[in-house]
């Protein structure tokens, strides 16, 4: 679901377009203390045009990568991203610098509470197309090829809440028509999300 201002404001970060043509999945994992961490992915589904190339779609995901950042490859250390995870009650909304929309994320109560309680997630960068009807075995298909082709960017994204708002200068939010279920592999009763044998997060910053 995508959010933005009632107010008029300057905008550098992704358009609306963009973002709706955003996947997202969502599950938890252990992190290096042992303990679970929630882990988002966003990738962009192949094209239906010959514009839509390959390296179009990577140039779209960078420019993602831009207004959040900075992000980490797979050899890198993670690092804290510009960017914040909104938690209002039940939803989490994925904010973006230097833009007036924001992405509602996937999100089951356990996934949510998780975000809640660490404050913080691991956010993930596909760079490579991936189809938004992805079942979990070709979400496991597509991480392991992004780890190993470098194909995939990191970074810690850290969670705000309405008395505690984002750093960007949003504040007075609407909802646009979304629906949650329509998210592969994702059900509100599922204690995990896909992919089924989640990646391992990367070294957290200390």
């Amino acid at each position: 679901m995508l959010t933005r201002t009632l107010t008029p404001a300057p905008s550098s970060g992704p358009g609306p377009g963009l973002l709706f043509a955003l996947s997202a999945w969502t599950w938890s994992s252990p992190g290096l203390d042992g303990q679970d961490i929630a882990h988002i992915l966003l990738a962009h589904p192949p094209g239906r045009t010959s514009h839509d190339t390959p390296a179009a779609i990577e140039g779209q995901m960078r420019c993602i990568a831009a207004s959040l950042g900075p992000f980490a490859g797979v050899h890198d250390v993670i690092t804290d991203l510009n960017g914040c995870l909104r938690v209002i009650g039940s939803r989490v909304l994925l904010k973006f610098g230097g833009s007036r929309y924001g992405l509602r994320l996937p999100a089951h109560s356990g996934w949510t509470d998780l975000v809640t309680r660490r404050g913080q997630a691991v956010l993930m960068l596909g760079l490579d197309p991936l189809p938004q009807s992805a079942t979990a075995a070709r979400l496991d298909t597509y991480l392991d090829a992004g780890r190993t082709a470098d194909r995939l960017l990191f970074g810690l994204a850290h969670a705000s809440w309405p008395s505690r708002p984002c750093t960007t200068p949003d504040s007075t939010e609407r909802e646009l028509p979304w629906n949650p279920s329509s998210a592969p592999g994702w059900t509100p009763t599922s204690p995990r999300s896909p992919p089924s044998s989640p990646p391992p997060s990367r070294p957290l910053p200390s």
